[in-house]
């Protein structure tokens, strides 16, 4: 890389490769669905986790290509997605809690924690120093 263009850093990187599996799995869901002809799902599911996988590409593009506004959507998103999950935890459904097995318990305790590594790693110093543009 080039004295102008350094490289990403590791925190960057991360945040990126995490939001493309992200994409994958997302996509794989939805041709999932749409392949099962018997499915009930209402189409606004569908829809709403299309335009997840949009967003998902757009924070991508803008991270590589090192914006400021990638890294200040990244922590709005991912901030939202933190207070939505706690929400619908505490306040909307609380028995949602008791009813999970362990394995979602776990699943839910990882991606608060996913999401609040993301925003400690987008808030590093590294970070801020590449995702100026």
């Amino acid at each position: 890389m080039t004295e102008s263009s350094p490289e990403l850093p590791f925190a960057v990187k991360f945040i990126v490769l995490f939001l493309g599996v992200d994409i994958l799995e997302r996509l794989g869901w939805i041709v999932t669905v749409l392949l099962d002809d018997g499915s009930t799902l209402p189409r606004t599911v569908l829809a709403f986790s299309a335009l997840w996988v949009a967003t998902d590409g757009l924070l991508i593009l803008l991270l590589t290509l090192r914006t400021y506004a990638g890294r200040i959507w990244t922590i709005l998103l991912f901030s939202i997605h933190i207070i939505y999950v706690v929400f619908q935890l505490i306040h909307e459904r609380p028995f949602l809690w008791v009813s999970l097995d362990g394995l979602g318990q776990a699943r839910l305790f990882v991606t608060v924690g996913i999401d609040a590594l993301i925003l400690h790693l987008v808030s590093t110093q590294a970070a801020r120093d590449v995702l100026v543009e």
